[in-house]
């Protein structure tokens, strides 16, 4: 019901925010489209022309004219002609018209009256080539025009829509399919066609009316269909067709943006394909959708049966991106500048992408760890935490973090997340220690999600003192410390000199966790919408960040560090007040595949919550299939205090929570309105551990036993781990850290065979986070920190470093017998043999009296040597 809120909800903006005629930064209005025009084109002098006159599919003919764009007016250039390309060679401009080729040049225009019925031109092996309606191909000589039929296997082939060419190839689209040119011989290719009842629907099919080559060398071609049922738009790869939408519904994109029926198809300066869809620009990427909105369409409609036939879009050749839009004419988009916040929650979230590892995940800078919108496609409903490597299916849907306790006299302060349908509680920015009074305009410049990744950091320690080296923006631009009356000690950074101040031009850099980190800051001043609640006056430091360890093999028990999350929550008391029965719950929506049958579990000894399927199938579309995976959220500085379970419903006992009161009862081991009967748990040990589990009836793995909740099913689940804080005083500060992990094998039963995976996959998160021991190895190849044998791998952290390297590892079935530090000359420069150590390493070696450079690691263990790189800052 909330998802179907929500799209409510973005309705009633779109309709707020067209009423206002908003445009994002970065777009500038300059008026004055035509219908039907055939073509933009803007030249070295950046005057543009626009040509009107574009031929249809049966040969009818749009308005006539030339205008051009000149010192911030369009003037007609001709008011008669049909004028229906153009293309800029050295400073010649040529526009093909009926009449003939027109040509431009040092401010006077002439005609040559050899290429009449002009559609399209292109410049090939340094010819140029007019395509014609009805009279072939011309190709421009010293001496005029030759012109010829194009006649493959006994069809001819005279009308020619459209033209481009790449890589000494001449691509040609016609009534009748793609055609391809080498400089010799012409090859046929048929689009493939929907039969309908009416024959000129299948005509429109076959024709091709715009043509384009991306940077990836894939043909895009365009068709005149105008049947919603239909594709228009394909891309041509590899001799064959495939429709653009079933192109990316393989790669687990939204194909819901394609329109029915477009203008044309333009390239930006990056080579990639562009589309004028009324409310912004589509660009299509290889492996990516992505929009530039102009103004709020309405969201919930079916955007395949768009007609954006009047539509057009160019980019020039410095990146403006040209389109004409509903409400606006034309206007011109510099992506350098774009910035659709302005149109999107009028700024009141910023977004961001965590991708070094198999995660590819939006997060937000208000406490919501994978929102629903997205700033670049928000009218994609769908999760933004996917891993691509494993399908198109998804385990969750959205999470969030939740805060409540109660003052001196007992009343209730609640702040909370989901969907921001309905309201919202946090707001970006810290908090003014003045004022103590949330300030939008002072707070805007922390409206964002700085992100830096380690390969950025390791560059700059080892070039920083070069003298042409420039420090990237990501480190200059570190938000080390608050400004104004916000506080000083901001996102955390290495101050080299000790001096309290980040420099990063005297060395200070910033101090991440993982191989990629996001830091953003928030509190929860003013209005709650969300929870109706009092505001406890909190700020909070939040991060996101991750590990990646390339070429890991997926059966490797390390495997699941490319498949995890970790967040850091520092939640600092900025009021006046000591809070008591203070609880902090990690909140999510998983959405595991097929979201209507799972079921949640917990683990307390682990201090994690999972979400799995009802049974070993995952079925339906978004379904995982036949094994599917098993999605933990883990704690993992924090004990787990309550385990709690609602329905996406509006069951008054435990469905959507909609008070202050009802957002804390779920963090207290509450249902609304009356307390859950608890359930035992009983381990071989003998010990009971009173928790809340729901399970399928007898489950039983290995040493602990789990028993079924009567009345319990499957179902759209949302799942709340809490812990608990008896006072939470002013100026004290609670950090929470917690991990989100999918264990998946399509080959493996982890509700039978392998049940107990999960619970070692708990164990071994943990043990990295208390022994700062993640396996790593980033996808670059200048500072790796771990050993190629991964099964009993050692790691080494910090890799690069410039005082000590910590060496930790998980030895299973193995003994360290030696371990050596060698110099490029094979001199030995430490060793600590021997050692016969069994189980867990963790060993610190100072290296601070080393010089600078590369120095190698032997480890002599009962298996093997292992070898690796240090290098010495």
């Amino acid at each position: 019901m909330r998802k179907t809120l929500l799209l409510i909800g973005l309705c009633l903006l779109t309709n707020y925010l067209t009423a206002q005629r908003i445009l994002p930064k970065g777009v500038t209005s300059i008026g004055g489209a035509s219908s039907g025009m055939s073509f933009l084109l803007k030249d070295r002098n950046n005057i543009i022309w626009e040509g009107v006159g574009g031929i249809g599919s049966q040969g009818k003919r749009a308005d006539k004219g030339l205008m051009q764009y000149k010192n911030f007016q369009w003037m007609p250039v001709y008011t008669s002609g049909i004028f229906t390309d153009a293309i800029e060679i050295d400073t010649v401009l040529y526009f093909t018209t009926f009449e003939g080729l027109y040509k431009y040049e040092a401010g006077k225009f002439s005609i040559d009256y050899g290429a009449t019925k002009g559609t399209c031109i292109a410049y090939y092996n340094n010819k140029i080539m007019v395509g014609s309606e009805g009279k072939g191909l011309f190709e421009k000589t010293s001496t005029g025009f030759k012109n010829d039929s194009i006649v493959i296997n006994g069809r001819r082939y005279d009308t020619i829509n459209c033209m481009t060419t790449k890589g000494g190839i001449l691509w040609l689209g016609t009534p009748n399919g793609l055609l391809k040119y080498d400089g010799s011989h012409f090859s046929q290719y048929s689009l493939p066609i929907s039969n309908t009842k009416d024959w000129r629907y299948n005509n429109n099919q076959r024709s091709i009316k715009s043509i384009q080559i991306d940077a990836d060398d894939r043909v895009w071609v365009l068709n005149y269909n105008a049947i919603d049922s239909i594709d228009c738009i394909y891309v041509f790869e590899n001799g064959q067709f495939q429709s653009g939408r079933d192109h990316y519904t393989n790669q687990c994109l939204s194909k819901n943006l394609f329109p029915y029926c477009a203008r044309n198809l333009g390239l930006d300066k990056s080579g990639h394909v562009i589309i004028g869809m009324g409310w912004g620009v589509l660009k299509l990427g290889k492996d990516s959708i992505e929009n530039y909105l102009l103004e709020f369409p309405l969201i919930g409609r079916d955007f395949n049966k768009m007609n954006t036939y009047d539509k057009f879009c160019y980019a020039d050749k410095n990146g403006l991106i040209y389109t004409n839009i509903f409400s606006f004419g034309y206007v011109s988009i510099d992506i350098s500048q774009f910035d659709i916040k302005e149109l999107l929650y009028d700024g009141r979230m910023a977004l961001n992408r965590i991708d070094i590892n198999d995660i590819k995940a939006s997060i937000s800078n208000v406490g919501i760890h994978f929102p629903v919108a997205n700033f670049k496609n928000p009218t994609r409903n769908l999760p933004h935490f996917e891993i691509p490597s494993i399908g198109c299916a998804t385990p969750i849907f959205s999470g969030a973090i939740w805060m409540g306790g109660k003052d001196a006299n007992g009343d209730l302060h609640m702040s909370a997340e989901t969907y921001r349908q309905t309201g919202f509680d946090y707001k970006p920015g810290p908090i003014d220690l003045i004022t103590k009074v949330y300030d939008s305009i002072a707070n805007s410049a922390y409206n964002k999600i700085w992100r830096i990744d380690r390969q950025t950091i390791d560059v700059f320690l080892r070039n920083r003192k070069k003298q042409l080296y420039v420090i990237p923006k990501s480190i200059l631009e570190w938000p080390a410390h608050g400004s104004g009356n916000f506080d000083k000690n901001m996102a955390p950074y290495v101050d080299v000199d000790k001096n309290n101040l980040y420099e990063p031009e005297k060395g200070d850099y910033p101090k991440i966790k993982g191989d990629q980190m996001l830091w953003w800051v928030f509190n929860d001043l003013g209005a709650h919408t969300e929870t109706k609640g009092q505001a406890l006056g909190v700020e909070v430091h939040g991060s996101c960040y991750a590990y990646s360890y390339r070429d890991l093999p997926s059966t490797d028990t390390n495997a699941i560090i490319n498949r995890t999350l970790f967040f850091d929550y520092k939640i600092i008391n900025r009021s006046e007040t000591d809070y008591k029965d203070f609880y902090v719950g990690l909140w999510t929506d998983p959405d595991l595949g097929n979201y209507v049958d799972d079921y949640l579990g917990v683990d307390s000894i682990n201090n994690a919550g999972y979400c799995y399927n009802n049974d070993n199938l995952d079925e339906g579309r978004m379904g995982y299939g036949k094994n599917p995976p098993v999605f933990i959220c883990k704690m993992l500085n924090k004990n787990l205090h309550s385990f709690n379970f609602y329905n996406n419903n509006s069951d008054p006992v435990n469905g959507n929570p909609n008070t202050a009161a009802e957002y804390y009862k779920y963090m207290t081991k509450q249902f609304l309105f009356k307390t859950l009967q608890y359930m035992r748990v009983k381990t071989k040990s003998g010990k009971d551990t009173i928790i809340r589990y729901f399970m399928p009836l007898g489950r039983i793995c290995k040493d602990t036993m789990f028993i079924d909740l009567i009345g319990n099913s499957p179902a759209d689940r949302r799942l709340l781990l809490s812990s608990y804080l008896p006072s939470f005083k002013k100026d004290s500060i609670y950090n929470i850290e917690f991990a989100y992990t999918l264990l998946h094998d399509p080959n493996i039963d982890f509700l039978r065979q392998a049940c107990d995976l999960p619970i070692q996959t708990m164990r071994r998160l943990q043990h990295w986070y208390d022994h700062n021991s993640f396996p790593s190895r980033p996808y670059y190849g200048a500072a790796v920190n771990t050993i190629q044998k991964s099964t009993n791998s050692i790691m080494i952290y910090p890799n690069p470093s410039n005082s000590s390297i910590l060496l930790s590892s998980m030895i299973e079935n193995n003994t360290i017998l030696s371990i050596q530090i060698l110099d490029l000359n094979g001199k030995s420069l430490y060793s600590s043999s021997p050692i016969n150590l069994e189980g867990n390493l963790n060993q610190s070696i100072d290296i601070s009296g080393y010089s600078s450079g590369i120095y190698f690691l032997r480890v002599t263990t009962t298996n093997g040597i292992h070898s690796d790189k240090i290098i010495k800052l």
